[in-house]
C-alpha cells in the first residue's frame, strides 16, 4: 500500500521519499512489546529525521498506527517536523482517533495537538472524515486505500 501511495504522489508530479516504520518483522509480533523493538524505534526515528533533513519534503505524510502506543511513539516524528519546519499529514486506517480521548494525561494532550497542528488528516471514509471534524475544520479528506482490488472478468 505504502508503494502504492508513493507511486501515486510522484505520478502526480511531486517527489515522495519513504521512512520506514519496521517495529514488527513478522505478523505474530504486530502490538506485542519485545526489547528489540526500542532499538528498532530509535532506528526507525532516526532514519525520519534523516531523510527529513535530506529531502527537505514540502510535507510528510504519516502513516498512523492502529494503538495509542503506537500513536505516541509518531508524536516524536511529529516532533522532528516541527524542529524542521515540515508541515504532516496524518493517514488514518483505522479509528485510533477514537481512543485518544481515553488516553492517560499527559499523553492524551500530547495526541490532541498532534491531530490538531496536522496540515491535514487522510481517512478511508466519511465516517472518520466526520469524527474528525474537530481537528481543524476542512483539514479532513478522504482517500480510499491505495491497493489495487481482484481483477475483474
Amino acid at each position: 500500500m505504502a508503494a502504492r501511495f508513493l507511486e501515486a504522489v510522484r505520478e502526480s508530479g511531486n517527489e515522495a521519499v519513504l521512512s520506514r516504520k519496521a517495529l514488527s518483522t513478522a505478523v505474530d509480533e504486530v502490538n506485542r512489546f519485545r526489547p528489540v523493538k526500542i532499538l528498532r524505534l530509535l532506528a526507525t526515528w532516526a532514519r525520519f529525521a534523516a531523510n527529513l533533513r535530506r529531502a527537505r519534503p514540502d510535507l510528510a505524510v504519516i502513516f498512523a498506527s492502529s494503538t495509542v502506543i503506537g500513536l505516541a511513539a509518531e508524536s516524536v516524528l511529529v516532533g522532528l517536523c516541527r524542529l524542521q519546519g515540515v508541515p504532516y499529514a496524518l493517514y488514518l486506517h483505522t479509528d485510533v482517533h477514537r481512543r485518544v480521548s481515553k488516553a492517560p494525561f499527559p499523553l492524551r494532550q500530547v495526541l490532541v495537538s498532534m491531530f490538531r497542528s496536522a496540515a491535514a488528516c487522510l481517512v478511508l471514509g466519511r465516517v472518520f472524515l466526520d469524527e474528525l471534524a474537530w481537528t481543524r475544520p476542512g483539514r479532513a479528506f478522504v482517500l480510499p486505500n491505495c491497493v489495487d482490488g481482484p481483477e475483474r472478468a
